[in-house]
């Protein structure tokens, strides 16, 4: 957490001379990083049977990220979601690993996120085949809304964007008592919903709609004018009441005033959640290299848990009036939880360890650039009163000395046959 924070492009920089974090490397060694970052997981093979494995194919990290998923949905509902698709970036080798067009990673496992338009992750499920979801008829993308709205209240609001939406789906979503909106292709339309064709409507004013109701009048199916028609299907919002957005013109130079549905303008408020939610995720993420997917997963899920706790914690500040200069950024935020885990080690360290003494670990003092010591002129010995004398830090020379260069402020030995002062500056 503290290294996606800080962003070394080399995990190894941590421990490097000159370059070490200290709340890094003074907490574990580098060696025992590695070692545990390697063969780190979620449960035993042992503990798996061989039924269970093929049954689930997330067996591996199956454990840590039901952990996170109960967590999202222990959280309080709103009565307005966003489903989306995001991507849990890797490009190794993995059976899951999927392409989304128009990603910014899009190459992945496939997570199909339930959010708020404040960007919360209320619940989630990884694609791990055609098994990941119940049969619902609707194919994958409809068969994934129905799964995750298992957890929404009834009377609540769905957006979802034009892979998703489709006239089946919106009918399965009323008989839960939720009502969708959403984005629709042109092949997913009503066949008995006849619009004005694009040529002849680009030819009128900019914000023309049409709108076609259902017999039943359960559905509405709207088409709008901006850049190019845009056709909704809702069981919410329809036309009305329209209001006006500005639209820049690039004929006359200037911002107009354009008629807008009512069904645009609610989706256009609640349908960003999950990219903000992925916005966020980008930012400090935990994306070291590595050639496993269940380790991506894990770090992935870590972030997201961290996501969502920054989300609460700034909507509870603000709910109690805290000024928003009070109020900690995420990067802030991220930080504090990351010294809290490393304290919290430290702390268990010393309880396990209490009838032992381990003296802290001191590391030697980086040495300055050959350029810097090679030609300067101010080069001075000092002698200092040390008790044992310090090492000294000429290359092959392993002898303690009490002598001290005033400007590289490293210990170098001055004795008869042995001038390390001299070697180290020349």
């Amino acid at each position: 957490m503290l290294m996606g924070v800080i962003g070394y492009p080399r995990i190894r920089f941590f421990w490097k001379k000159g370059l070490a974090v200290s709340s890094v490397a003074d907490t574990m060694p580098r060696d025992r990083f590695f070692l545990l970052r390697s063969n780190l997981c979620c449960q035993l093979d042992d503990d798996v049977s061989d039924d269970e494995k093929k049954s689930e194919r997330l067996w591996k990290v199956a454990p840590f990220v039901e952990m996170v998923r109960k967590g999202c949905l222990g959280m309080e509902r709103p009565n307005c979601f966003c489903g989306d698709e995001q991507v849990i970036p890797f490009s190794g080798r993995c059976p899951m690993k999927q392409y989304i067009p128009n990603k910014p990673n899009p190459v992945g496992l496939k997570n199909f996120v339930l959010a708020g338009k404040d960007g919360l992750i209320y619940d989630f499920a990884i694609y791990k085949g055609r098994e990941t979801f119940p049969y619902f008829g609707l194919g994958i993308s409809g068969n994934s809304v129905l799964k995750l709205v298992e957890t929404v209240p009834a009377c609540s609001t769905l957006y979802c964007d034009r892979w998703f939406s489709s006239v089946s789906l919106m009918d399965e979503l009323m008989k839960k008592g939720i009502f969708g909106t959403g984005t629709l292709m042109k092949n997913r339309m009503p066949k008995e919903a006849h619009f004005t064709n694009d040529k002849d409507l680009l030819k009128k004013p900019r914000g023309t709609s049409e709108q076609r109701l259902r017999q039943d009048s359960t559905l509405a199916c709207t088409k709008w004018v901006d850049k190019k028609p845009i056709v909704m299907l809702s069981a919410a919002f329809g036309v009305e009441p329209e209001d006006k957005c500005k639209r820049w013109c690039k004929k006359d130079k200037k911002f107009l005033d354009v008629p807008r549905p009512s069904v645009i303008r609610n989706y256009n408020a609640n349908m960003g959640g999950v990219d903000l939610a992925d916005r966020m995720l980008s930012l400090y993420a935990q994306r070291s290299r590595t050639n496993r997917w269940t380790l991506r997963t894990i770090l992935h899920m870590s972030d997201l848990a961290c996501v969502n706790s920054w989300l609460q914690y700034r909507a509870d500040k603000k709910a109690e009036g805290v000024q928003r200069k009070s109020i900690l950024d995420y990067i802030d935020f991220k930080l504090s939880v990351a010294e809290a885990l490393i304290w919290q080690k430290v702390i268990a360290t010393r309880q396990d360890d209490d009838d032992v003494q381990i003296p802290p670990r001191k590391r030697p003092k980086a040495l300055p650039s050959e350029n810097f010591r090679k030609t300067d002129a101010l080069h001075l010995p000092m002698k200092d009163d040390l008790p044992n004398g310090a090492r000294c830090r000429n290359a092959g020379c392993s002898m303690k000395t009490r002598h001290r260069c005033a400007r590289c402020d490293v210990y170098l030995c001055i004795e008869v046959g042995r001038n390390c002062f001299y070697e180290f500056h020349s």
